[in-house]
């Protein structure tokens, strides 16, 4: 089993009437107590020593230890003459006859195990677990899929990572280009067992990241300006790429709401975008990655224009083709996509599931979802009944249709999908705080 010591090393060492060595690694921030025999240790006789650059130990008074982002590991803790060691969350135990000396390590939980976490607390995140028991006046709203998924207000969710190099909040900062922000964790093949984590650009991409080949429009969603825009004005918003969601640049491109064949997804996501990212720091990025297979289908607008739940199971559960495309692709397997539309509806606050998505421009709905940044925004979900048609956030926050090939370009928001190992080692989620990952 591969085990990553790259934060501290740190050696906690306890003496009683039995001489007894703690080795403990990776952390800080959790108050550990140790039990020998069933007493409870005196802390004045425990010694930590915090491993240098250097390689040497310096003695350290704190006895903190984040409990929350970190796990025991039973397999490689152990004694090396037979005394037993344990651990409840809490206290690390250890039941000896005589001298000993024992090795406690403790790993990096990972961010899907981490958001459990969260919303095992008490639901005070602003994490709702979709399960199908979630009701408004006896009728079940979730999305029924087993997703843990942030909803409410921006400023209310705190879901912010960092991902692609070190964050900044500060838009003048290059560094601020990659913050993200979690949608959810989603499980992989139903069996809840294994989860992966859905990120989404905080704010648009630029065009530096998406390119200005493909399907580029222009710089800043020149469809409406920036009136509704959430994000800075003056400094980053000049630098958002604006994009057809499949008309190439030279006004030519397959008339079709497919996306196997837009241009946006082959040459400006899966090309452009995936390999700015990798080339940042030599295969770290790369790594977290995962290939997701994308829901591509869509339907028809009677059937979107539903509340949360109708269009969470039109779009994901029972897609229907149509009779525009019949031999449409119903999915795509790739690393990067953009949101569905249910992933927007379902980022309001509770109470918005119940309205149709049309009414999300609504100002106490709108208000009270994350995901909405005020501009024009593609979403990966195709209207089937036409041929060049796809789903589209408007700058007021509801959600419309728009041409693919004609008239509009708009702003773009990749997601991504994380491995399940993808690691989180520090962080808060919030905008001055985001989550640090690692493998």
């Amino acid at each position: 089993m591969k085990h990553n010591f790259s934060f501290l090393n740190i050696i906690l060492i306890g003496w009683l009437l039995l001489n007894i060595i703690i080795i403990i690694y990776q952390g800080n921030n959790l108050e550990l107590k140790i039990i020998v025999n069933e007493e409870k240790q005196d802390n004045n006789l425990i010694s930590m020593l915090v491993k240098q650059e250097d390689g040497t130990y310096k003695e350290s008074k704190e006895n903190v230890w984040n409990n929350d982002k970190y796990v025991f590991n039973e397999k490689l803790s152990g004694c090396e003459n037979g005394s037993q060691l344990s651990f409840d969350g809490e206290k690390v135990k250890v039941t000896a006859n005589k001298s000993d000396k024992c090795y406690v390590y403790f790993d990096y939980i990972t961010l899907c195990e981490y958001i459990k976490k969260l919303y095992n607390k008490g639901g005070e995140n602003n994490l709702y677990y979709h399960n199908g028991t979630i009701k408004i006046e006896d009728i079940i709203v979730d999305a029924e899929d087993y997703s843990y998924r942030y909803s409410g207000a921006s400023d209310k969710v705190n879901n912010y990572v960092c991902f692609g190099g070190e964050c900044s909040n500060d838009s003048t900062n290059e560094n601020y280009a990659n913050l993200y922000r979690i949608i959810g964790i989603f499980p992989t093949d139903g069996t809840q067992n294994t989860y992966q984590v859905k990120i989404i650009k905080a704010d648009y991409a630029t065009k530096e990241e998406l390119g200005t080949n493909g399907a580029y429009g222009g710089s800043g969603d020149v469809n409406q300006g920036n009136t509704y825009y959430k994000g800075d004005k003056v400094s980053y918003y000049p630098k958002i790429g604006s994009y057809y969601w499949n008309k190439e640049q030279n006004n030519t491109g397959n008339d079709t709401n497919d996306w196997n064949k837009s241009n946006l997804n082959t040459i400006n996501l899966n090309n452009n975008y995936i390999n700015f990212i990798y080339a940042k720091d030599d295969g770290k990025w790369e790594n977290m990655v995962a290939e997701h297979t994308w829901i591509t289908e869509g339907n028809i607008i009677g059937n979107i224009y539903g509340n949360a739940k109708s269009l969470y199971n039109n779009e994901i559960v029972n897609p229907n083709v149509g009779t525009a495309i019949p031999d449409a692709a119903k999915i795509y397997p790739a690393k990067v996509g953009l949101m569905y539309a249910s992933d927007y509806v379902y980022a309001a606050a509770k109470t918005g599931w119940t309205f149709i998505a049309t009414e999300y421009s609504r100002d106490d709905i709108k208000t009270n979802n994350w995901l909405y940044m005020g501009l024009n925004e593609w979403t990966i979900t195709r209207r089937s009944e036409l041929k060049d048609f796809v789903f589209h956030l408007y700058n007021n926050g509801g959600l419309g249709s728009g041409d693919t090939v004609h008239k509009m370009h708009s702003a773009v928001r990749p997601c991504l999908y994380l491995k399940p190992e993808v690691k989180i080692i520090s962080g808060l989620g919030t905008y001055g705080n985001p989550y640090i990952l690692n493998m």
